[in-house]
């Protein structure tokens, strides 16, 4: 049997979890807007019907991505899940031009649905990179990797 020996610092600094265990309240926290998909429409000049027809296809292979204003760790899940369903697109926008923060997980996700994108034969363009996203992978040195360049 193991005795319990005196603590180093003289107490223990996890007692008030004890003492307030019974007096915990859950509190429940609204949850942030998920990014917004949306498919962009274009309105098409009086052409033959064949033209229309390949536009209009065109532009059913082509999505916009609305990133969030604020992109952090907490959403990167969800929106990973909204991405996989864009690398079934000829071509996406990635719209970040609301995006007011940004973090590391969050670029890492955009890095890795670009690597996926190229993979595919899918092109990414990004549309109004917000000065959030740019100055965030410029300090991370993701800017190329980004395609931050390839902006609309």
């Amino acid at each position: 049997m193991a005795k319990k020996s005196k603590s180093m610092i003289g107490h223990d600094p996890l007692a008030w979890l004890k003492e307030d265990a019974e007096e915990a309240v859950i509190i429940e926290v609204e949850e942030k807007p998920e990014s917004k998909v949306k498919a962009k429409k274009k309105t098409a000049a009086k052409s033959s019907a064949k033209t229309k027809a390949a536009k209009n296809k065109a532009n059913a292979d082509e999505i916009v991505f609305e990133i969030q204003d604020v992109q952090d760790i907490s959403s990167v899940a969800g929106v990973y899940e909204e991405m996989k369903v864009l690398l079934k697109n000829k071509k996406v926008i990635l719209d970040g031009e609301k995006v007011e923060r940004i973090d590391t997980a969050s670029l890492q996700l955009f890095y890795s649905f670009v690597q996926q994108a190229k993979m595919n034969s899918v092109e990414v363009v990004w549309r109004s990179p917000s000065d959030a996203i740019k100055n965030s992978a410029r300090l991370l040195g993701m800017e190329d990797a980004l395609q931050l360049n390839n902006a609309a």
